[in-house]
């Protein structure tokens, strides 16, 4: 027989093991989307963008402070490039930190999910410190 309320084991209400679930049931739910998501008219634009920052960054250190490689890699095409130069490093990281996909398309959304999902966490964290994080998820 089950009594209620029921008693949750201690290891279950830590903060990790709650932000652990959250995280990994926002992972889930975020990659289930995954593959219906297209491809929008900016991505190829940071996509090279980040190709060209990627060159530079392969320079040695003198190459690096050359007038003309920095024109080259840093310069935007003012009326195509709409979002902040972070969209460029966020590419790259993508493409060093997601290494089972190839598609540096897929390897950007995918960093976008583990992004999302950990801030997910952090927010439900900081506002309901003293209750695990599915207490706040349930609330909110």
């Amino acid at each position: 027989m089950v009594s209620f309320p029921l008693e949750i084991p201690k290891w279950a209400r830590s903060p990790v093991f709650a932000g652990s679930l959250l995280f990994l049931a926002a992972v889930a739910l975020l990659a289930a989307t995954q593959p219906a998501y297209g491809v929008t008219f900016d991505e190829p634009i940071y996509h090279h963008a980040a190709q060209q920052i990627k060159a530079w960054l392969g320079l040695p250190f003198s190459g690096m402070l050359d007038a003309r490689q920095i024109d080259v890699s840093w310069r935007c095409d003012q009326f195509r490039n709409i979002h902040p130069s972070g969209v460029k490093w966020m590419y790259l990281a993508a493409q060093s930190v997601i290494v089972w996909k190839t598609d540096p398309f897929v390897q950007n959304r995918w960093l976008s999910i583990l992004l999302v999902s950990a801030s997910l966490v952090l927010f439900f964290q900081w506002a309901f410190p003293k209750q695990p994080a599915w207490s706040g998820a349930s609330i909110g």
